[in-house]
């Protein structure tokens, strides 16, 4: 026969009440640094379930209180995430956490062909300083190669070619290209 364990339950990793790990939401620019950290955060309490949209408000009465102090909960936590000047994304009494994160996602993403070129360009007009650690400058390159590659933009030869031609022109025509 299988005995079952006596032992208590490992306790769950509670995150510090001050959110200092992630960073504000400033826009495009820092949204999938923050929307990961935010989320790993919102995962070590419990509650990514019902910001993703995987755990709905439960039908029966009995359930809901507990589920919309959860909702409320993350809420605040995300809206607390949020640069001044984006908070009135939070301002609806009705939101759910759901409804927040999925406006938020779909107004910073940056997927947008300005977004991508941006990233195109900030690539291949890097240019490493004289007085800076090479190490350190290789790793900006690195990272910016990822955020270029993680953007799909490679399998498009269309869109390479065009942003080719726009990171080209001389600096006299930026209005043009952005």
């Amino acid at each position: 026969a299988v005995r079952a364990s006596t032992s208590p339950p490992a306790p769950v990793y509670a995150p510090s009440s001050n959110l200092s790990s992630v960073p504000r939401l400033t826009g495009s620019d820092n949204y999938q640094s923050w929307s990961v950290l935010l989320m790993r955060y919102l995962i070590a309490l419990r509650l990514w379930s019902i910001v993703n949209g995987t755990e709905l408000k439960p039908t029966a009465v009995a359930e809901q209180e507990s589920w919309i102090v959860r909702d409320s909960n993350a809420i605040y936590i995300i809206a607390t995430t949020l640069d001044p000047s984006l908070q009135h994304h939070a301002a609806s009494e009705t939101l759910t956490s759901h409804a927040l994160w999925t406006t938020l996602k779909a107004t910073y993403v940056a997927s947008s062909t300005l977004a991508l070129f941006l990233k195109f360009k900030r690539y291949f007009t890097y240019a490493c300083n004289e007085g800076s650690s090479i190490a350190s400058q290789l790793e900006e390159q690195g990272r910016l190669w990822t955020e270029v590659a993680d953007s799909g933009i490679l399998a498009k030869s269309d869109t390479l070619c065009v942003f080719g031609l726009l990171t080209s022109l001389p600096d006299s025509y930026a209005n043009f290209v952005e």
